[in-house]
């Protein structure tokens, strides 16, 4: 019979909790999570999240905007708006 891997769970207090086995691991950034195997990664799973206010009653795609943008100045990516 197989052996079953410790299941771990990682909790995002206010958002959700995953249950990952032991062989996988989670990484958070501000508001981003990387779910990966830590035995032969072919690949990350990615979450990105957010929680929009009640006093920030702006359309979703102005909040896309936003988001986009502040990732864009986060890393300095050039944007050649001529093509």
């Amino acid at each position: 019979m197989k052996k079953q891997k410790n299941i771990i769970p990682y909790e995002f207090s206010g958002w959700f909790t995953l249950f990952l086995s032991e062989d996988w691991m989670v990484e958070q950034e501000e508001d981003l999570l990387n779910v990966y195997s830590k035995v032969n990664p072919k690949g990350v799973l990615q979450f990105s999240f957010y929680k929009k206010s009640k006093n920030n009653q702006c359309k979703n795609d102005e909040l896309a905007l936003q988001h986009l943008n502040n990732f864009i100045s986060q890393f300095n990516i050039i944007i050649d708006e001529t093509v």
